[in-house]
């Protein structure tokens, strides 16, 4: 539960400047390409931590490194407001809350691998990949209230400190592995308890071997390659319209400040109530064998591709759509898109047990470059022609391609 809630927090942390920009954006008189330089900087850090992250959970324990990635992002998220004097120290301090913050799903999939079952790899994969949705649903929600009862500053005291105060119970109470005997936790996994969890679970050679294994080899299997490319356009649509979804509803559709913060927690809401079952389904499929898991992993993924590319070439296609119109399709291309999470997200561990938190981080390295040029880029476009179909067109062609490469190129059997 703590790595949970430990997800969700690194989420309202990075998403605490998306409502707040607009306010900080008009007082600073901030075109869209300089607030979008300052959307994207924390990725620009967040891409420097993700390997990395993964070898340093190894050497000196997952515990460690999440707990202080994210203690690190909260005191920085803390100390942002300060910096608004000088534009590139803000910058700099954005990059570095993303270098804090790229450990830490690594480090998560380490303690993943270590703790939970195989039987159960559909269902914890999509929680993860859904715990995001959550984190942006509370940060979008709460934003308009603390800028309406306290300051926009608040919004970064709050999540900061939210973050230090989970950081201080993680260190204190969490174990590295099951049968870690050297914390001070008063949780301790009974005998019974660690041996379930050894029983369910594939033999973990994979820390051990992973300084083995030929990543020349791995980067250039097809399997892997097509999973990179569908990571790649999630990211792309999740990263941009999280970033830029407030001020689409604000500018293109005139809702107001506090209408814009609630409406745009929606799709999020909606992403949860569609991503997590989904995963559970799938793995409910898979036991009992309805049909083929590389059939079960296809079919998520073209809900989760096809389904957002069509909904958002729809809203582009329709001449004098109204605000209630723009909003449900909108929503609907969002809230369908996290079917992949019974797909390319929970391929990883298809095709290596072993290296499946190698293989994360290295496909987050490229699924974190949206956060850097997809949030910049949507900035500098609207700032040239003011055109948000430019934005939905692109996020449509690359959920097209992801569709395209996984349909063709996924498979489920092992690649090592």
């Amino acid at each position: 539960m703590l790595l949970y809630v430990g997800i969700i927090i690194t989420y309202i942390l990075r998403m605490a400047l998306n409502l707040a920009i607009i306010p900080v954006g008009d007082r600073m008189k901030w075109d869209d390409s300089t607030r979008g330089v300052l959307l994207s900087a924390f990725y620009w850090g967040y891409i420097l931590t993700q390997v990395p992250g993964g070898w340093l959970a190894k050497k000196y324990g997952a515990k460690i490194i999440f707990g202080w990635g994210i203690a690190s992002a909260s005191l920085l998220t803390i100390i942002w407001p300060l910096t608004l004097f000088n534009f590139e120290l803000s910058v700099i301090v954005r990059v570095l809350t993303g270098i804090g913050e790229g450990v830490t799903f690594p480090a998560a999939y380490h303690l993943i691998a270590l703790w939970y079952p195989k039987t159960e790899k559909s269902t914890i994969s999509a929680s993860v990949t859904i715990a995001p949705s959550i984190g942006t649903v509370i940060a979008n929600g709460l934003s308009p209230l603390v800028i309406d009862y306290l300051r926009w500053e608040s919004i970064f005291y709050l999540a900061g400190g939210i973050g230090v105060i989970w950081s201080i119970f993680w260190l204190l109470l969490v174990i590295d592995y099951p049968t870690d005997r050297r914390s001070l936790s008063i949780f301790l996994p009974s005998e019974e308890e660690i041996e379930y969890i050894k029983s369910h679970q594939d033999r973990d050679d994979n820390h051990a071997a992973a300084t083995k294994v030929s990543i020349k080899k791995i980067v250039t299997e097809p399997a892997f390659i097509c999973i990179m490319i569908n990571h790649f356009s999630y990211n792309w649509g999740y990263y941009v319209f999280a970033s830029w979804l407030p001020t689409y509803l604000k500018k293109e559709l005139n809702f107001d400040l506090d209408a814009a913060g609630i409406i745009s927690i929606l799709p999020y809401f909606l992403m949860t109530l569609v991503g997590i079952p989904s995963g559970y389904f799938a793995d409910k499929l898979a036991a009992k064998r309805v049909a083929r898991l590389i059939v079960i992993r296809k079919t998520f993924q073209m809900l989760g591709t096809v389904l957002p590319a069509f909904f958002l070439i729809l809203l582009c296609s329709i001449p004098n759509l109204s605000v209630t119109g723009a909003v449900t399709i909108m929503f609907a291309a969002l809230s369908t898109a996290p079917f992949t999470t019974a797909g390319h997200s929970s391929n990883f561990v298809d095709i290596s047990t072993k290296y499946c938190g190698l293989l994360f981080s290295i496909s987050n390295v490229g699924a974190t470059v949206p956060g850097i040029v997809g949030v910049y880029f949507t900035g500098f476009i609207l700032t040239e022609t003011n055109n948000w179909n430019i934005v939905f067109l692109l996020a449509a062609s690359l959920y097209i391609l992801g569709a395209a490469s996984f349909l063709f190129f996924a498979k489920v059997d092992k690649i090592d």
